[in-house]
């Protein structure tokens, strides 16, 4: 599995894949790997969204914008939408 997330500073870096799950309605990869210390007093699970991985395939919007635009159009709606809350 790897990191696709151009900010992450694991992007681009291969993981052991463990497990795809939906935590709190957010959709969740976990990876394992002994050189990262993330969550994990061992460093040898955690846990990123699906979107910053491979898994799942790319946004149409994010592969369109090629990075010029920081916002997609269903999370400026969500950003809005709460707002009126």
């Amino acid at each position: 599995m790897r990191v696709t997330h151009p900010s992450h500073p694991l992007c681009g870096r291969d993981f052991e894949f463990v497990a795809h799950r939906q935590n709190w309605g957010d959709d969740r990869v976990h990876l394992h790997d002994d050189r990262v210390h993330l969550h994990d007093e061992n460093g040898q699970l955690f846990s990123l969204p699906a979107g910053w991985t491979d898994v799942a395939a790319a946004d149409s919007f994010v592969v369109i914008a090629a990075g010029r635009c920081a916002f997609t159009a269903d999370g400026l709606l969500a950003v809005w939408c709460h707002t009126f809350e």
